[in-house]
């Protein structure tokens, strides 16, 4: 099991002690023990919990004053014993040595310092002091926030309700009531606090399902427009728009207050956002032009029954704070105590809190159970307004007031953070995560279990890097990729729509090269652990054609539903070599102890190196265009040369006759006349028997 606990405020001259993740901070500015556990206070923190000689000699050396720094150890509250600010008693010599006179009991306090030694002095003496800065989260006030009547106006006996699960519904007695709010959405995300409500009289006993219902669009080329006052549309009520038609922007607003849509500004929770502020806001029943009627869906219920009695302030909490509801959610009453019956919705003249409000009579309920959205006909409870009404089961109630109103939280997201979290857990497992409540007015903690996978590895198995560049050829720029992973994963170049799956098997164009497809290592964990299996996939990168002229730096990405990676490789192409020649031919016959210079070329191919090799002789191997070679002794030599780029290898092997000079012989000179007139042109012949190895020049 793993505690991590979440990295405390230290300040620049703070002192981390990362065992306990606590931050210490000794300040300088001398005070009374009192005043200086006050101003630690104000700083977030308390005096310091020193308890090994670890932590005091971590300490000591920042402790400048000679008279040292005040520990959160004394008998302030606890007259003639030693206590830690936290309630723990001190143990023996945790206090330093005896004091050299005496101290009044209360008034004893423990200081830390430059030696790293603790002593007891009078608490009201001026001393320098530790602050201790524990690793907790501050989490933000998530907001109050209302929804319907602020204050009811008659006076009625408060009745708490007691509320239940959603169950299968009896079937009813008489017509079923649906009161839908759709002006009454909840601003922003949340929890449901409470509901209030005031019943008049009721005749017999009213089974009442409170609801929650979300908007949606269900028309092509619409989307949601959320009640609201100064865009193209405004409407008291959710409605469909084209989809070029925006809202207004809304602002956060301060604590106690909330965004009012139709007069764009924040206003306090008891005072009213009424529709009819808005100049140019439809009635509910009236819709803007070009807009449709939404459908709502039902998320979630709650169910609880009035007794028969007079009329009563109505209040339900149990259960009801365990419903989540998201920004444009509106809240609804279902309830058998017939029409008009559960609420007296009035319409005073002059009230500020008059809202749309939509009234449905059925005869079927509707209800959630755990399977998910039914009715009693198993068909999905979505409220259609517009089909309701033309069929004449609903009808709109125009700018009534209904005793009504629900209290919600805010929902706010404060992350967990710390060098343990951030450094990762060292195996992966099943864990389970703790938070509790370090606030003793509000004790409250929540777990949940997650998974932690190792790393994906993405890997780029063929082909394989030379001196860190990836050679491709031109018309395969394949990669072959590999990653560790029990999960669906794709693979993407960064910035492309294009992506591959990676499956269990490598690809057959690769699975014939011996250890191109090897398995990941396995963690080098001791812990017994199933390793996760290897995946492959290929990726063709699609290269512009400036990419293909120089090398390219190319981001990888792999992910799937749990984790993701990425890996940065460099691209470059190069053609394959073609047809590997040499010249002079090596099989013509040389002659031993003379120069001989070969040329190797290709036809096609970029970048091209040539190896030489003599017999197949390690040192007899030579790197370059041109070869020259003396053989000194008459044989039949191997020689071999090799064309080399990254992405492919030429190579001729050749049989070399090396023999002697034969010497020139039976040099004849023909067409010579005894006499020669002159000024006359004769023509002579001459041959010789020469090596043809050689080349022969006469000179006459």
């Amino acid at each position: 099991m793993f505690f991590v606990p979440a990295s405390p405020y230290c300040p620049k001259d703070g002192v981390y002690h990362a065992e306990s993740s606590r931050c210490f901070q000794i300040v300088p500015g001398e005070s009374s023990w009192t005043d200086a556990r006050q101003r630690c206070s104000e700083r977030g923190g308390d005096l310091a919990l020193v308890r090994s000689d670890v932590l005091r000699s971590l300490l000591a050396p920042k402790v400048t004053q000679e008279r040292g720094a005040w520990l959160g150890l004394s008998d302030v509250d606890s007259p003639g014993k030693l206590r830690w600010v936290n309630g723990s008693a001190a143990q023996e010599g945790e206090e330093g040595p005896p004091p050299r006179s005496t101290i009044a009991r209360g008034n004893v306090c423990v200081s830390l310092d430059q030696r790293a030694q603790t002593s007891s002095h009078a608490c009201n003496a001026k001393r320098a002091y530790v602050c201790q800065y524990d690793p907790q989260v501050r989490v933000p006030d998530a907001g109050v926030y209302t929804a319907g009547l602020a204050v009811f106006p008659s006076h009625n006996p408060l009745h708490r309700a007691s509320s239940a699960l959603p169950t299968a519904p009896q079937p009813p007695a008489g017509v079923i009531e649906v009161l839908l709010f759709p002006a009454l959405s909840f601003g922003q995300a949340g929890r449901l606090s409470s509901l209030e409500f005031v019943s008049p009289e009721l005749r017999s006993q009213t089974h009442v399902r409170f609801q929650t219902y979300r908007p949606h669009c269900h028309h092509a080329g619409l989307h949601l427009l959320l009640p609201s006052c100064g865009g193209p549309a405004c409407s008291p009520v959710a409605v469909c728009v084209p989809n070029d038609t925006r809202s207004a922007e809304r602002r956060s607003c301060p604590r106690l207050e909330q965004w009012c849509p139709f007069q764009l500004r924040c206003l306090p929770l008891l005072s009213p956002c009424r529709p009819s502020a808005c100049p140019n806001c439809t009635q509910g029943h009236l819709l803007p032009p070009g807009a449709l009627r939404p459908r709502y869906a039902l998320q979630d219920e709650v169910v609880f029954t009035l007794p028969a009695g007079p009329a009563a302030h109505i209040l339900v909490r149990e259960h009801l704070e365990d419903l989540l509801v998201s920004r444009g959610d509106v809240m609804a009453l279902q309830h058998d105590a017939g029409p008009a019956s559960l609420l007296r919705c009035q319409s005073p003249p002059h009230s500020m809190w008059g809202q749309p409000v939509f009234a449905l009579n059925q005869s079927e309920w509707f209800w959630i159970n755990n399977t998910g959205l039914q009715t009693a006909d198993a068909s999905a409870p979505q409220l259609d307004f517009q089909a309701r009404v033309e069929g004449g089961e609903g009808s709109w109630l125009e700018d009534v007031v209904c005793p009504i109103r629900m209290l919600y939280v805010g929902h706010s997201e404060t992350p967990l953070e710390g060098p343990q979290l951030s450094a990762g857990l060292p195996q992966a497992g099943l864990y389970s995560l703790l938070v509790t409540s370090a606030e003793p007015s509000y004790p409250a903690s929540a777990s949940c279990p997650f998974q932690v996978v190792p790393p994906l590895d993405l890997t780029i198995l063929h082909p394989p890097p030379q001196n860190g560049t990836f050679y491709l050829q031109p018309n395969d720029t394949r990669l072959l990729l590999r990653v560790r992973s029990r999960f669906l994963t794709k693979a993407s170049r960064r910035g492309s729509n294009h992506s591959v799956t990676f499956q269990h098997d490598c690809p057959e164009e690769f699975s014939s090269s011996p250890g191109v497809c090897r398995p990941a290592a396995s963690s080098e964990s001791g812990a017994a652990e199933v390793p996760e299996p290897s995946l492959y996939a290929v990726l063709a990168l699609s290269l512009t054609a400036e990419e293909r002229r120089s090398p390219v730096q190319v981001e990888l990405e792999a992910r799937n539903n749990v984790t993701e990676a990425g890996l940065s490789a460099v691209v470059r192409l190069e053609e394959p070599l073609r047809e590997l020649g040499v010249r002079p031919h090596p099989t013509h016959r040389v002659l031993m102890e003379s120069v001989v210079s070969y040329t190797a070329s290709v036809l096609q191919g970029s970048d091209p190196t040539f190896k030489w090799t003599v017999d197949d002789k390690p040192y007899f191997t030579y790197y370059n265009t041109v070869l020259n070679v003396i053989y000194q002794h008459a044989a039949t030599y191997k020689l071999t040369v090799t064309a080399i780029n990254h992405v492919s290898t030429l190579t001729e092997h050749f049989n070399v006759t090396v023999d002697r000079l034969q010497p020139m012989a039976n040099l004849t000179v023909k067409g010579v006349p005894d006499v020669v007139p002159q000024g006359s042109t004769q023509t002579l012949t001459t041959s010789v028997l020469v090596d043809m190895a050689a080349p022969a020049t006469f000179r006459y």
